[in-house]
């Protein structure tokens, strides 16, 4: 899912802003845009790239993984895409796409990998 065109209505730094309830809908979690991108359309950022690191629904508050380059101004735009923590629970109940998730849910990880034989547990 992407929002085209959203817009900032107060930054508090270079990294933390808020955005317009009227450009981004109401979802009703606070999770919703984590890991997914901002792109700067207009305004001194304008063509780079943001990952968010946190998004607060009430309010519309973002917070970018890294500060932009240059002073996030009130009504600069942006695109938004949906963030996917390529987790199997995720893209069932996020996406409703658990058909077509490519990664392997059900293999150990590196804590089972260097376990001795009397470590584990059967």
């Amino acid at each position: 899912t992407t929002i085209i065109g959203a817009r900032v209505n107060a930054a508090v730094d270079r990294a933390n802003f808020d955005a317009y309830d009227s450009d981004i809908p109401a979802t009703g979690a606070n999770d919703t845009y984590n890991l997914g991108t901002i792109t700067w359309t207009t305004g001194l950022n304008s063509g780079i790239s943001s990952e968010v690191q946190d998004y607060t629904d009430t309010g519309r508050v973002f917070s970018l993984q890294l500060s932009v380059p240059f002073t996030i101004q009130q009504g600069d735009r942006f695109d938004l895409t949906v963030g996917c923590d390529k987790n199997l629970t995720t893209c069932n109940t996020k996406f409703s796409n658990a058909v077509k998730f490519g990664g392997s849910p059900f293999m150990p990880g590196t804590d089972a990998l260097v376990q001795t034989a009397s470590q584990r547990i059967t």
